[in-house]
């Protein structure tokens, strides 16, 4: 038996993600996880992306918050917002989208604006580039 099969084998006995999550919350769809998962990848991905195509100054360190504010906003819009008690019924009708987004692009310009060294790559590159095209 190869180290794959021993450890398939090994895994067997225990309870499939899907199976703990329905058990876990059994209102929840399909098509509610997926849902979910696409607000988590454009909170994360597209500001990032926008800011990286449209805005010169955008940096490595920049798109790095950027995506980690946006991945860490979509479960706090989701769950924790909505709950607030003069505010969470307006974060419950929004959805978690717009607020996460939203903040993963103010993330990105302000860490991108506070970057010193990142903003010099960013410029001498551009230069570069500038130089290379005549």
């Amino acid at each position: 038996m190869s180290r794959s099969q021993g450890l398939a084998r090994s895994l067997a006995p225990l309870p499939r993600p899907s199976l703990l999550v329905s058990w876990l919350a059994p209102g929840r769809t399909v098509f509610w996880f997926a849902i979910f998962g696409w607000s988590g990848i454009s909170a994360t991905f597209c500001p990032t992306m926008i800011l990286s195509l449209y805005w010169s100054k955008m940096t490595a360190r920049g798109s790095l918050v950027a995506m980690i504010v946006g991945f860490l906003c979509v479960p706090l819009f989701k769950f924790g917002a909505p709950e607030l008690a003069v505010v969470g019924d307006f974060f419950g009708q929004l959805g978690e989208l717009p607020p996460a987004f939203l903040l993963s692009g103010l993330a990105g310009v302000a860490t991108s604006l506070m970057d010193r060294k990142g903003g010099e790559r960013v410029l001498g590159a551009a230069s570069d580039i500038d130089h290379a095209a005549g």
